[in-house]
């Protein structure tokens, strides 16, 4: 679901396979040397020293071509796609979709506080190992689209700029602890006004998913009475400005059980501190966002993240869908999202070359 017409990669991990160029080519040069080792001994003298003049330029050149191949064989496994538009049954066949102004991005908000170290799921994991594992089956689902990630403390800490890097984004989510925020604690309202603030959520033409991964605890909520607890959370639901969730969609996610559990290494006054999963504030979030609120511990992380980047590809599609009938672009009927793959190219080059190889082999010999 790339919203524009810039070139991308399908795969991306797959890129790790240019990680093994260097051991291949340097096999490759050890055993051109013992091969070579063992044919000097039986070569006459005088013919030997003609023929290994050669022999730098004729293993340069096959390095060379060999490593090319490689790059371009790895590039044809990245599934490289572009020109994406919406098929149409109308009288047009294929409709262009993107008006330049339509851009997508999801952003992720991960709580890194210290009740994310609960070991509570379903799965006995900490609520943030289960995050971050939904998380990156997130975006493994949702190839093509930009992405941004913060987390989420007292404070907001940047973590990923907008990006369409997902190997780098799954990295950086990989090596998420409790320690990754700037401040300890839970509070909604000055993150919230803060990441209303943010270039991806004011820029204009820009339609975002916020996806929120947290327990749902806050800590000004719990410590209020009964009386003062639906005003802090409404002041929390109005911290994203109205004029700004016309473009934002937000969708929670719910980590940990209904039963409270100590936090590992949290005292309060000599006493343990417990946590427990209140979806409350979620499901109020969820709601005033036009999204959905899901039970992260309700099925397998990958169950849980395929479910979530099918309702958020859904909504997506459906607000193309509305955008395009405002726009110049007015198709009597769109269609499912479509790309045209480029794999063949870097493939058909690469076997192009690969007789050259042979030849030079062959010369050699």
């Amino acid at each position: 679901m790339l919203f524009n017409r810039d070139l991308y990669f399908n795969n991306p991990e797959n890129g790790f396979f240019l990680l093994l160029l260097l051991p291949i080519i340097l096999l490759y040069f050890f055993y051109t040397h013992y091969k070579r080792k063992n044919i000097d001994s039986i070569i006459e003298v005088g013919l030997r020293e003609k023929i290994v003049q050669n022999y730098p330029k004729i293993d340069i050149t096959k390095a060379g071509l060999l490593s090319f191949i490689w790059l371009l064989l790895t590039i044809a496994l990245m599934d490289p796609r572009g020109n994406i538009r919406y098929e149409s049954n109308g009288e047009n066949n294929i409709v262009n979709a993107y008006p330049p102004q339509v851009v997508h991005n999801v952003i992720l908000l991960m709580d890194v506080s210290n009740s994310m170290s609960v070991a509570d799921t379903v799965d006995q994991r900490s609520r943030l190992e289960r995050a971050k594992e939904i998380a990156e089956n997130l975006v493994a689902q949702l190839q093509g689209t930009t992405y941004s990630a913060y987390g989420l403390t007292s404070v907001l800490t940047p973590l990923v700029p907008q990006t369409m890097d997902t190997l780098f984004l799954r990295l950086i989510i990989r090596g998420l602890d409790n320690n990754s925020g700037e401040a300890g604690g839970t509070l909604f309202l000055p993150v919230l006004k803060e990441l209303s603030k943010q270039d991806e959520i004011v820029t204009p033409g820009v339609n975002d998913s916020l996806v929120i991964f947290s327990d749902g605890g806050d800590n000004t909520i719990e410590k209020a009475n009964a009386e003062t607890k639906p005003k802090l959370t409404q002041q929390i639901l109005n911290a994203i400005p109205d004029e700004l969730l016309s473009n934002i969609k937000i969708y929670t996610v719910g980590l940990g059980s209904n039963q409270p559990e100590p936090i590992p290494g949290v005292k309060f006054e000599g006493h343990e501190v417990l946590s427990k999963l209140d979806p409350s504030l979620l499901e109020a979030l969820a709601n005033k966002g036009h999204g959905q609120y899901i039970n992260g511990n309700s099925d397998t992380s990958w169950n849980v993240a395929t479910h979530l980047a099918d309702q958020i590809t859904e909504d997506m599609q459906n607000e193309d869908k509305i955008q395009l009938t405002q726009s110049r672009y007015r198709p009597s009927e769109i269609g499912k999202l479509t790309s045209d793959r480029y794999f063949q190219v870097p493939l058909g080059l690469a076997l192009l070359l690969l007789p050259l190889v042979l030849i030079i082999s062959r010369y050699e010999q």
